[in-house]
């Protein structure tokens, strides 16, 4: 059927906005007549909502759970694509509150979505929930409700997850008659295959690992955390680990470490791929610093002692004729002219600070209580034992 031309018509596109999420989710193309748009009943009352609120709980849950084992296998071109990664960041925010809407009754007034950073240190909690709930069936249990207006600008996720935990505790001492018990059987299996599944998983995005660290940390560490510790976190190569001609040293590395064990909390996948990460810039150093601090030197002594590097300088002829030779044995010899560090000097060297962090937190140890207390030695920096007054021994 074709519809007859009307020459005063004239078309009007109109953008929908998701009324939960507040993101542009589609346009509508509407025809204009005397200058008014269709009319419809209601027009005012009318919600569009991003497609994820419109999936069953189990295609809800299955999709989040494939969406965030893609967004951790990205390759590293894809997580340095920052328009790839904002998409993929975004998909998982709705996700979440899709999850939410699932598992919680939700009364909303304004559009809101939680944080990226509030996402990644969550997930894991939220869909081991989802995956609870979806699978307990029961009509008595409720998460707690939520109310999302002006008033409180939001919710914060992880007070939100915390109190679904406590519920879901309380739940369980309650739980009496065969056939609830039997539900939450279920339910239990669930969430043990979710955990499994989940296990291992972070994300590869350099960029999202940083603000999930920058988040956590306190106001205190903003120098540090713009300067040093951003040229550590952000080096790739060895080459990069050096300021204004100054090499970092690897107690460098360990202050880096000391700073986030005892300021960011820890034990999620996220937190160890920071951490791993921070590894990977040590082991860059250490491999240089064994290489050309005591491998090499110590070739050159041993090249001096044999007398296969001599005190003149070598010539092309002395080589042979062969100038690869003479390349290898005059850098050889160059390297004998210099000076030489010894390998005991050069480790001294690593065990030096060359930042001036703004602040050094102190990492608690945990001591056995029929232990007794620990001294620290100020010429070796190890915790000992006082003198046994019978034996005089001293125990590191």
């Amino acid at each position: 059927m074709t519809t007859p031309f009307n020459p005063n018509a004239s078309s009007q596109t109109h953008t929908m906005i998701c009324a939960r999420t507040g993101l542009v989710i589609g346009s509508l193309n509407v025809i204009k007549v005397a200058g008014h748009a269709p009319y419809l009943r209601r027009w005012n009352d009318v919600q569009a909502f991003h497609p994820l609120f419109g999936l069953e709980f189990g295609a809800l849950l299955n999709f989040s759970r494939s969406t965030w084992s893609y967004f951790c296998s990205m390759s590293q071109e894809q997580a340095a694509n920052e328009s790839f990664t904002n998409k993929q960041e975004r998909l998982l925010q709705v996700a979440s509150l899709a999850l939410m809407y699932q598992i919680a009754d939700i009364e909303q007034s304004i559009p809101w979505l939680p944080t990226i950073n509030e996402v990644a240190h969550g997930w894991h909690s939220l869909l081991q929930l989802a995956g609870w709930k979806l699978h307990l069936d029961s009509q008595r249990f409720r998460f707690p409700s939520l109310r999302i207006s002006k008033d409180n600008g939001g919710i914060e996720l992880q007070a939100f997850l915390h109190d679904c935990w406590e519920c879901k505790k309380g739940y369980e001492t309650r739980v009496r008659e065969s056939v609830e018990l039997e539900k939450l059987k279920r339910g239990e299996a669930a969430l043990i295959a979710i955990k499994n599944e989940l296990a291992g998983k972070s994300p590869r995005s350099k960029k999202l690992l940083w603000r999930w660290f920058i988040a956590h940390m306190p106001s205190r560490y903003a120098a540090d955390t713009e300067g040093w510790m951003w040229t550590i976190y952000d080096a790739e190569t060895v080459e990069e680990l050096r300021v204004k001609g100054k090499e970092f040293t690897l107690a460098d590395i360990d202050l880096f470490e000391q700073i986030v064990l005892c300021e960011i909390p820890i034990g999620t996948s996220i937190s160890h791929a920071f951490l791993e990460r921070i590894a990977q810039r040590r082991k860059l150093l250490e491999e240089k610093f064994h290489t050309f601090e005591i491998i090499i030197p110590q070739m050159i002594a041993d090249g001096v002692a044999d007398g296969s590097i001599t005190a003149e300088a070598p010539t092309l002829a002395s080589c042979g004729g062969n100038r690869i030779k003479f390349l290898v044995a005059q850098a050889k010899w160059k390297l004998s002219q210099t000076k030489q560090p010894s390998a005991a000097i050069a480790t001294l060297r690593q065990e030096k600070l060359t930042v001036k962090p703004s602040h050094i937190p102190k990492l608690e140890i945990g001591l056995d209580a029929d232990e007794p207390d620990l001294e620290l030695d100020d010429t070796t920096g190890l915790f000992i034992r006082p003198d046994d007054e019978q034996t005089g021994n001293t125990e590191d």
